[in-house]
């Protein structure tokens, strides 16, 4: 019994020995993988993409998009915004050659030069009063704008032609009959609020008319005196700094169209 396991030992034995001797004696292991990695590790970089794909890398790298077909648009309208603009229609500021200046919708304006010929205009179309005046070359400018009221349908306000007799400040005011059959005088609008002449009153020549200042400057607009033209206290002190005694003023009942002659401007109408 014992013999049979020494000789199984040694059988054993011989056989470790046997696989150690043909492992030593192998040929080494094939170098290829470790060279390779070797290689792709230190191969130079390239900003090329390399793929065995070349579909996707056409799909990763789109081409460039195609240049827009040239035209002559852009020229065009280079050249229309160079094109000169016609001249602005310019408004007639001028005396025709009869000496007669027609009121249009559109006149120009400029600034009021002291000394120099006006002619108020009150527009009882529109419930404007407009001062006008012949400045330098014989142009007829507007110089002030301002919104009055006039007379109502029982009193109502004459046109036609005026020429400023008298301008006075803070004005007393005698009231006709038909308001105070004793017609007793009411003091200056600074003393007393009660008085519709307001702060200022430029009475003309004809009918008892005035342009004058209010007491009621929610009047102004309408139809609503006895025949005189309102203005608020402002416009009037305006009205008042740009007139003279001699001025002429027309009274129209539509501005646009109204004629006013040079010589009126002179103070010769």
């Amino acid at each position: 019994m014992r013999s049979n396991i020494i000789l199984l030992l040694a059988i054993a034995l011989i056989a470790v020995l046997a696989f150690g001797f043909l492992a030593i004696n192998r040929d080494p292991a094939p170098k290829t993988t470790v060279q390779q990695f070797a290689a792709i590790v230190h191969k130079p970089t390239s900003t090329a993409i390399e793929s065995p794909n070349p579909t996707l890398v056409a799909r990763t790298t789109p081409p460039p998009a195609p240049l827009a077909p040239q035209t002559t648009e852009g020229a065009v309208s280079k050249a229309k915004q160079s094109e000169p603009k016609p001249p602005a229609a310019k408004t007639t500021t001028s005396f025709d050659k009869n000496g007669i200046f027609t009121l249009k919708k559109a006149i120009n304006k400029n600034g009021f030069h002291k000394g120099e010929d006006v002619v108020v205009v009150v527009d009882k179309g529109s419930h404007f009063t407009y001062i006008l005046q012949k400045q330098k070359g014989n142009k007829v400018v507007l110089v002030h704008r301002a919104s009055n009221a006039i007379g109502t349908e029982d009193t109502p306000t004459s046109a036609g032609p005026y020429t400023i007799v008298e301008k006075t400040k803070w004005p007393a005011w005698v009231p006709p009959k038909s308001i105070d059959s004793d017609q007793k005088p009411v003091h200056p609008y600074n003393k007393d609020r009660k008085n519709p002449l307001g702060v200022a009153r430029i009475r003309l020549d004809k009918f008892g008319v005035a342009l004058h200042g209010t007491n009621n400057p929610g009047s102004i607009r309408q139809d609503a005196s006895h025949g005189c033209i309102r203005h608020s206290n402002k416009d009037i002190t305006k009205i008042f700094s740009m007139v003279e005694k001699g001025d002429a003023v027309v009274i129209t009942e539509k501005f646009v169209g109204t004629k006013i002659s040079k010589d009126l401007f002179e103070g010769q109408g």
